[in-house]
């Protein structure tokens, strides 16, 4: 209606319809695989997999049909089911997926609702995969025996199968003599090997030809095939298809030999292929060799000499001896060394110059001469102590052997010809330089120094607590008690101050005083121990300049001792009523006092009726004892009962408590 104007004339599509636009003059009918079942729906719904519905107008789910069996759905919104595909099965109806048929099995049709559309490969194939729609032939080198097999059977180690769909194992063939085969699943066998044999059927391994001989055929079949090397030739390895020939050095003299037999030492064998030990033949004089299975003697090295045949060894020429040549026959080629060099080793093919620092000024030496202590020698090659050079003054050689001098060190001095050692600078001089030729360059210390040891490149400065007021001081002077010295190089008592007041000093050579200690005062200049506070008094602290530092203990408190930083409080049994007390008073006899602190003889209280005290100082009395009685305040002894009484109690307070005896008793006190 054109001229409709009002949101009224829209009208809601029926079910079976359904509009997804705006501006719409009419309603989709329903599409096939779809239903519309609102009234005003925007969307079809689509049938759920496993359904079809090939209608169109659909205004209900009911028109979603369930695919039978034999076909399935896996998409929504389908006008039709598709047929189960071969290799597949669908036995449920509304099935989403087709099921495939396992391994082992195959099936070529179509439309299938059952698993026993699955048929079992037959024997002679197999089938590794599922949906399979056919079998696969067994291939060669297996078997397969069973109904639904899925893998083929392997056939074993030493034997082969050539033919394809084998439905047993007598399918796979043992390998024949002079084959073998390794491997499971193999065509054919392997044709055994040059070097070995194969004399069993199924040989799973060839075996190899044993040492000491050899087999160049393949396809053998029995050991006989290994034929032992001849003389002259070896084998010392298994499986060989030759042998080796004998090399030098060496001989082979039996057949089958597994190994050379070697020359011996002293003989060598330049030729190969030889078939006994006389081929071995002994070193010519000159030469020697001392290994085994040699092609060649080594000519007599420099040094030594092979004076026999058939040398192993070269024989050394001795200490104080050398030998420059190569193939010496004879002991005599060792000539002795001349002057100026030296041998103390055999063997050796010339003799060392003689060192530096020594002489060798005989024939045949066997170690040079060391230079004398005092003395040098720069050159080498000398033949005479006449090389051994004096040091001059200002040096001077502790050792021996030696090439120069030394200097003469700082601190010391050298001032003769041929020195071994250094002259040292006296205590109380110094010397900083070096090559010095006479006592004069030993300088005295100046005053502010010092030097307590000999042979010093310089002085001390004198220390801290100490001071040094002459020249040439050996040992720096102390500082007295009572004074101190904060400073080094000090050149006067007078740097040694005294201690100011407050403070103390019991040692020498300090470098400062120390502060009067708690207890004490230090009321002088110059103390060397601080005086103790008397007994009485305290005093709590340090650097104190007067006795009046000193304070007297209150009233309640006590100081037996001297040079105390604190007062005792007046213990129980006793009082402290003056200042400055030194013993604290007991309290007297029929009294006493538990209190700590008391300052007054009132705090001494008298024992009550029932006790008593006989001493001085007590925190408490005593009960009145059995057989006696306190009856007074202050008692300092128990009264006891009278002759012919008695008392069990004690405590008692009266004299009433002291019993008559009973008749048949009796008491004398």
């Amino acid at each position: 209606n054109i001229t409709a104007n009002s949101s009224e004339a829209c009208v809601k599509c029926p079910i079976g319809f359904y509009n997804p636009s705006t501006g719409q003059t009419s309603c989709t009918t329903c599409i096939s695989g779809y239903y519309c079942d609102i009234v005003g729906t925007t969307d079809a719904k689509p049938c759920p997999t496993g359904t079809y519905n090939a209608n169109t107008g659909s205004n209900s789910f009911q028109a979603c049909v369930k695919c039978p069996i034999g076909f399935y759905n896996p998409s929504t919104g389908q006008t039709s089911c598709t047929t189960c595909i071969s290799g597949y099965y669908c036995d449920i109806v509304g099935t989403t997926d087709a099921k495939p048929c396992p391994t082992g099995t195959y099936n070529p049709n179509t439309g299938s609702n059952s698993s026993q559309a699955c048929v079992k490969c037959p024997i002679g194939s197999y089938n590794q995969n599922t949906t399979q729609t056919s079998c696969t032939t067994c291939i060669s080198g297996h078997y397969c025996d069973i109904l639904g097999t899925t893998d083929p059977k392997p056939c074993p180690t030493g034997t082969y199968n050539r033919d394809t769909g084998s439905k047993s194992s007598q399918a796979c063939v043992k390998c024949p003599i002079g084959s073998y085969n390794q491997h499971t699943r193999q065509i054919s066998c392997t044709t055994c090997i040059a070097g070995y044999y194969c004399d069993i059927v199924g040989t799973t391994d060839a075996k190899p030809c044993p040492t000491g001989t050899y087999n160049p055929n393949t396809g053998s079949k029995s050991s006989q095939a290994c034929v032992k090397c001849p003389i002259g030739w070896y084998n010392q390895y298994t499986g060989q298809t030759s042998c080796t020939p004998c090399i030098w050095g060496y001989y082979c003299d039996t057949v089958g030999a597994t190994y050379p037999t070697p020359c011996p030492t002293g003989t060598y064998n330049p030729s190969i292929r030889s078939i006994s030990s006389q081929a071995c033949i002994k070193c010519s004089i000159g030469s020697c060799n001392p290994f085994i299975g040699r092609f060649s003697c080594t000519p007599c090295m420099p040094g030594y000499y092979c004076d026999t045949v058939g040398a192993t060894n070269p024989k050394a020429c001795s200490i104080r001896t050398y030998n420059p040549s190569t193939g010496s026959i004879s002991s005599l080629a060792c000539l002795k060394c001349p002057v100026g060099s030296y041998n103390n080793n055999t063997g050796e093919p010339s003799c060392p110059t003689c060192i530096s620092g020594h002489y060798c000024d005989t024939v045949g030496a066997t170690n040079p001469k060391p230079c004398p202590n005092g003395t040098y020698n720069l050159n080498t090659g000398s033949i005479s102590s006449q090389a051994c050079i004096k040091c001059l003054i200002a040096s001077y050689n502790p050792d021996t052997g030696q090439s120069s001098c030394r200097t003469c060190i700082s601190g010391y001095y050298c001032d003769a010809v041929g020195a071994a050692n250094p002259k040292p600078c006296p205590r109380g001089t110094y010397n900083p330089n070096q090559g010095s030729n006479s006592s004069e360059a030993c300088i005295k210390c100046p005053i502010g120094s010092y030097n307590s040891d000999t042979g010093e490149s310089l002085c001390w400065t004198c220390i801290s607590g100490y001071y040094c007021d002459a020249v040439g001081a050996i040992d720096p002077t102390p500082c007295p008690v009572g004074t101190y010295n904060p400073n080094k190089g000090s050149d006067s008592s007078e740097a040694c101050v005294e201690c100011p007041v407050g403070s103390y000093n019991p040692y020498t050579r300090q470098i400062s005083c120390s502060t009067c200690t708690l207890g004490h005062y230090c009321d002088a200049v110059g103390t060397i121990d601080p005086t103790a506070c008397p007994g009485g008094t305290y005093n709590p602290n340090q650097g104190s300049d007067s006795s009046e530092a000193c304070v007297e203990c209150p009233v309640g408190f006590y100081n037996p001792l001297t040079g105390q930083i604190s007062c005792r409080t007046c213990i129980s049994g006793y009082y402290c009523d003056t200042v400055g007390t030194i013993e604290p008073q007991p309290c007297p006899l029929g009294t006493y006092n538990p209190n700590e602190g008391s300052n007054s003889s009132e705090a001494c209280v008298e024992c009550p009726v029932g006790s008593y005290n006989p001493d001085t100082g007590k925190i408490s009395c005593r009960t009145c004892v059995l057989g006696n009685y306190c009856d007074t305040v202050g008692t300092i002894d128990p009264t006891p009962c009278l002759g012919g009484t008695y008392n069990p109690k004690v405590g008692s307070i009266s004299s009433q408590a002291c019993i008559k005896c009973s008749a048949g008793t009796y008491n004398p006190k």
